[in-house]
């Protein structure tokens, strides 16, 4: 839900919702106040940057007609999207301003780990490859690469897209190993092992691998995550 206000034109609230009072943590006595300059005073102590907010709402008064958007951020990091916009009658008059407050806190912290995230596993030295779920050939199938792949194995990300992780194996890969990976997968369970993987050019390295399932709320199976490191000069 979002919070609404509505401002007439002499800056008098008309219509306010619990909503907008929540947001702005504002005490009853303002909330029953009509005066926008007293809610003004109030923001001016919880938001982080007050002479800009107080700019921009006197701006956007002085220029009715002017639509905006952006985001408001609280000193204790709560972060709100403000849309404002004039309030125009059926007789094309202005009759003041109507603004509206959405809670963005927790979508910004989601965006904000996810980036960090893509950003680790982008500059990660070790090899990530991300499958869906299905073993049978021709799966599983690549949906995802980082750079460290391209640097073991020779294939772009282009290249291994759609591809089965298959395309590694050769001769020297223990089948074995690679039977008790399908058992582990296939339980939904974690693998760790070593192998012997080939290059785009046909050149031979043993491989590390760690491999975990990744389950979405229901518990079932959807991709596999797999971490793998270049152990050959180790051997």
């Amino acid at each position: 839900i979002d919070g609404i206000l509505v401002v007439d034109q002499d800056r008098m609230t008309s219509l306010q919702n619990q909503r907008f009072v929540d947001l702005f943590k504002m005490p009853q006595h303002l909330a029953d106040a009509g005066a926008d300059e007293s809610r003004l005073r109030w923001a001016t102590d919880i938001v982080k940057n007050p002479e800009q907010f107080v700019q921009k709402v006197l701006y956007l008064y002085a220029h009715p007609n002017e639509i905006s958007r952006d985001e408001i951020e609280f000193k204790d990091g709560t972060i709100l999207d403000r849309y404002s916009s004039p309030a125009i009658g059926k007789d094309g008059k202005y009759y003041g301003r109507i603004w509206t407050y959405r809670d963005m806190t927790e979508r910004k912290r989601t965006e904000e780990s996810l980036r960090l995230l893509g950003s680790a596993v982008e500059q990660s030295k070790e090899s990530i490859v991300i499958t869906d779920a299905e073993l049978n050939l021709p799966g599983p199938r690549i949906i995802f690469v980082n750079p460290a792949f391209t640097r073991m194995t020779g294939y772009t990300a282009e290249e291994a897209f759609g591809k089965t992780p298959r395309m590694l194996q050769g001769p020297r890969s223990d089948r074995a190993v690679l039977s008790r990976l399908r058992r582990n997968l296939e339980q939904g369970e974690t693998f760790e092992g070593e192998t012997v993987n080939y290059r785009k050019n046909g050149g031979a390295f043993n491989v590390e691998w760690q491999i975990a399932p990744i389950h979405n709320s229901s518990g079932k199976t959807t991709h596999f995550v797999a971490i793998q490191r270049d152990i050959t000069e180790r051997k």
